[in-house]
């Protein structure tokens, strides 16, 4: 986004549940259960055996084991489970198919990841099915990289020791008061300085491209900054008409965007949108999955505890809310702190 000013550097046991968990009323039950999605269900069995299989074939999942970090790969896991079903209902709106053929040739070329978490997720699946569904979340991304065009309205603020809890509350209060937004930006910004970097925003353009078109013109891919850090993929994974608080970076260079995000009727500007054929496929894979989320916000997977909790604007499983990417909240909404 042009008009926010970034850091240089932007910034995955399983136990069966016990009978305290079983869902009340009607609808499936949550004993036994990791994930419910309406009427779809993930079982813990399932899960176990996929981490059962990654022990067995993968070496780096056996090397995960003896630290005490299978936490992550049964996380990541139940995230990959929780993602096919939603990238399967994105197919079925969207029209989205790939072939036999796309996904025989994609497994063919492709190279297992170098990360040892991930390398052990991947092991605990079907690789044709694995396939498949990141070709289907490419189309996804594709069909919108060069259309999808959001505005900001809110506040960019990168003070130091800007809280958390600062940042929720002002979110909470945007959410609340729509027709006041403007007016929180304003305040929260305060007299914007060297000391004090803020800056408010007002119908901000923000789409995937941009960050392509900074590097294709400079020819400098930055390094150590993925794609979902360049497009700020959590924007894209907030629901149109909602209000966000999202991190930016780490440690001592932190930003906040409180904002509005709402999508751009009039889409991306043409000299941008040529770029969409031009972009890598990690674009098109990054912003597909960045755009299950406001599908996962309306099946509202519910998991069990053990698993962690649903970040909505990852659209994945973290260990705590205090791991989460930000907040999301609709418009005309009052979250509890």
């Amino acid at each position: 986004m042009s008009a926010i000013r970034r850091p240089a550097v932007l910034v995955a046991s399983v136990a069966v549940l016990g009978g305290a968990l079983a869902a009340c009323g009607s609808g499936p039950s949550q004993v036994n259960s990791a994930v419910i999605m309406g009427d779809k269900v993930i079982t813990v069995d399932d899960v176990q055996q996929r981490l059962d299989t990654a022990l067995k074939v993968e070496p780096a999942a056996k090397e995960l084991a003896k630290s005490r970090k299978l936490d992550l790969v049964s996380r990541g896991i139940v995230t990959q489970l929780v993602r096919h079903e939603l990238i399967a209902e994105a197919a079925k709106r969207e029209n989205l198919t790939v072939s036999e053929k796309d996904v025989s040739d994609a497994v063919s070329q492709a190279a297992p990841s170098e990360d040892p978490v991930q390398k052990s997720i991947d092991a605990g699946f079907d690789t044709h099915e694995l396939t498949r569904d990141r070709l289907l979340t490419v189309e996804l991304g594709r069909k919108y990289l060069g259309t999808l065009q959001l505005m900001l309205t809110g506040v960019d603020i990168q003070r130091p020791g800007y809280t958390r809890e600062q940042a929720n509350d002002l979110a909470r209060r945007m959410a609340a008061q729509p027709d006041q937004i403007a007016a929180l930006a304003k305040d929260a910004a305060g007299q914007p300085s060297q000391e004090n970097p803020a800056q408010v925003l007002t119908n901000q353009e923000w789409n995937a491209l941009i960050s392509y078109q900074r590097i294709a013109e400079s020819g400098q891919p930055p390094q150590g900054v993925s794609v979902s850090d360049l497009i700020v993929g959590q924007f894209f994974a907030a629901p149109d008409n909602s209000v966000i608080a999202v991190r930016l970076g780490s440690g001592e260079q932190t930003e906040w965007v409180i904002a509005k995000v709402a999508r751009d009727p009039n889409g991306v500007p043409a000299d941008l949108a040529s770029l969409a054929s031009r972009a890598p496929a990690v674009f098109s894979m990054t912003l597909g999955e960045r755009l299950l989320g406001p599908l996962a916000g309306q099946l509202h997977p519910r998991l069990s505890p053990r698993y962690g909790v649903w970040d909505e604007l990852a659209v994945g499983i973290v260990p705590s809310e205090g791991e989460k990417s930000g907040l999301v909240l609709p418009l005309g909404n009052r979250a509890k702190p």
